[in-house]
């Protein structure tokens, strides 16, 4: 985990730049915190229209999420620590 967001957003990645956003889908399990290893299964969905309203990023954040275009969809029960 690179940054949490908020208590059901997270980025994960190798860097600042080579990372993707991860919305949880229902309370985690677990608080998820930086540098935590998680693991997952997920859907990669696209952005829609207030999503970075939705997922509360600002800044940079909403810049690059923005340019992506897309996320990970992850139901709570599949968030896992490491």
């Amino acid at each position: 985990v690179q940054s949490v967001v908020t208590s059901t957003g997270f980025w994960v990645g190798t860097s600042q730049r080579d990372r993707l956003f991860v919305e949880v889908l229902g309370e985690p399990p677990f608080p998820v915190a930086r540098g935590q290893e998680v693991s997952f299964v997920g859907t990669v969905d696209p952005n829609h229209e207030g999503s970075l309203e939705r997922f509360a990023v600002h800044g940079q954040d909403a810049v690059q999420l923005h340019e992506q275009g897309h996320h990970i969809h992850v139901e709570s029960s599949a968030l896992q620590r490491g």
